[in-house]
């Protein structure tokens, strides 16, 4: 079949919203749609089944009724978190990446150096959000729904799992916490030094992205309104597919996400960089490469909270922030956006979130503008814990604010690469079906943005608003 006249089924199970495309042989999205996910970024858990539900309405609304051929399926989406399939084949409730459960557990293993000797070993910092983390935390409150799991996954398996009966992970899912980046297997050591033996039972082997899984079962097909045993292909984490979408090919080559979580993603051919530990290490989708993957807690999820607790409502809320941000005319308010904690580029799960410089002539735009500061600062920081970046490709939804990408270049002081097209992970997805692997050479438009006059003034306020960092960090560490 001539891949040209085909297309990807692909869906993208995010935090704060649920995606899926047909991306056809010549790259481009269609019939894409988005429904916000159950919960959404501020609730830190998730009903799996009710994932599935709105994923499966989601798809069959974009496939129904398409001609062409569909010759794959494949499922991106959020890493990390807790999801879990019980001994019934259900899916049990899901904890996301950014919960913070699993914090007691964290915080014994940075006191007795397990997160060093974690990190040494796989480029990975513990954080609450990790499945071992989260085990612990489950262990303790439910020991009986710990038992009754046969299955602990990913949120793109899990929906894998559902469209084809079968439980498969990939080696950018499996990448946290136990994956040795060196061998793309299991460490088999870290499930003991993690101290949840049993997870080594109920972790599905990891495979390749791309690697075919099986077809969709025929209940599914008929309800999605397509032909039944499609195959279904691996996914990979959405930062992978991200990075993939950009044409990120080299070591140095790098992704900045304005999102749910604002990150920072190079290549590089160093898993685990010297230095204090910070970050994540995740599979790349060739061997001898790995994408660094640098998220801090804040970002949109932090934005969400501000808009709403600030009176920014209704379709209007961000051109409403966006004109506070310009008309404030101060420079002494500095927002720390730790809402969630922290895990990168510091591991502080107690951190909080914090407005210094207040004062009696401080007014809601001097808010506004120091929020948007604030989450942009924290990706400064993520790129300072980068190592070397030769290209800086911004995206994510925030990308296609250009007021917010020019804050981005006048606060990391160099000049960034914008691809503000929502559809980049997307394609990047696609690229893993067989035949559609040349959609991995960049085929969006890209517009460089450089740093402006102001670039000078914020540059000493980030200088403050990492004092301010590092004057609250012992405190946090004190804090369980």
């Amino acid at each position: 079949m001539n891949a040209s006249s085909a297309a990807v089924l692909v869906a993208d199970i995010g935090s704060t919203a649920l995606k899926a495309a047909l991306v056809t042989g010549s790259g481009q999205c269609v019939r894409k749609r988005s429904v916000p996910a159950p919960g959404g970024p501020s609730v830190a858990t998730q009903d799996a089944e009710a994932v599935w539900e709105r994923t499966a309405d989601l798809l069959s609304d974009v496939a129904h009724g398409w001609t062409a051929p569909i010759s794959a399926v494949v499922v991106i989406g959020q890493g990390d978190g807790l999801w879990r399939i019980d001994r019934d084949g259900a899916g049990a409730t899901a904890y996301q990446w950014n919960s913070v459960a699993g914090a007691d557990a964290v915080n014994r293993w940075e006191a007795d150096g397990t997160v060093d000797d974690q990190y040494r070993r796989t480029g990975t910092v513990l954080w609450p959000g990790t499945s071992a983390a989260l085990w612990h935390h489950l262990r303790q409150v439910d020991a009986p729904a710990a038992r009754e799991t046969r299955w602990v996954v990913t949120a793109p398996d899990w929906i894998t799992y559902r469209l084809t009966g079968e439980v498969t992970t990939d080696v950018t899912n499996a990448s946290i916490p136990f994956l040795d980046p060196r061998t793309r297997a299991y460490d088999p050591g870290s499930f003991e030094r993690l101290g949840c033996p049993e997870l080594a039972e109920r972790v599905p082997e990891p495979r390749e992205p791309g690697s075919y899984v099986a077809g969709v079962r025929p209940e599914v097909a008929e309800r999605l309104g397509i032909r039944p045993g499609t195959p279904v292909h691996l996914g990979c984490v959405d930062v992978v597919a991200q990075a993939i979408g950009s044409g990120a090919q080299s070591a140095g080559d790098a992704v900045a996400v304005l999102g749910t979580t604002t990150a920072v993603t190079p290549l590089t051919r160093d898993p685990a960089p010297a230095g204090d530990p910070v970050g994540a290490t995740v599979a790349w989708i060739e061997p001898g490469l790995h994408l660094r993957v640098l998220g801090s807690s804040s970002g949109g999820a932090v934005l969400d909270w501000f808009l709403e607790t600030h009176g920014y409502l209704g379709e209007h809320r961000f051109e409403e922030f966006w004109e506070d941000v310009d008309r404030s005319d101060s420079d002494t308010e500095i927002v720390l956006p730790f809402l969630y904690g922290e895990r990168v580029p510091f591991l502080a799960p107690s951190a909080t979130g914090l407005v210094a410089g207040l004062t009696p002539l401080t007014r809601r735009s001097d808010l506004a503008r120091a929020q948007a500061e604030g989450i942009t600062m924290a990706l400064r920081h993520c790129l300072e814990s980068s190592g070397q970046v030769d290209t800086l490709v911004l995206t994510g939804g925030g990308s296609a604010n250009a007021r917010w990408c020019q804050l981005v270049a006048d606060v990391v002081g160099r000049d960034v690469l914008v691809d503000s097209d929502p559809t980049m992970g997307l394609r990047g997805a696609a690229s893993l079906a067989p035949g559609f692997e040349y959609l991995r050479s960049r085929a969006g438009a890209v517009r460089a943005v450089s740093p402006s006059p102001a670039a000078e003034a914020l540059d000493a306020r980030y200088h403050r608003y990492r004092a301010i960092i590092d004057a609250l960090l012992p405190l946090w560490k004190e804090t369980r």
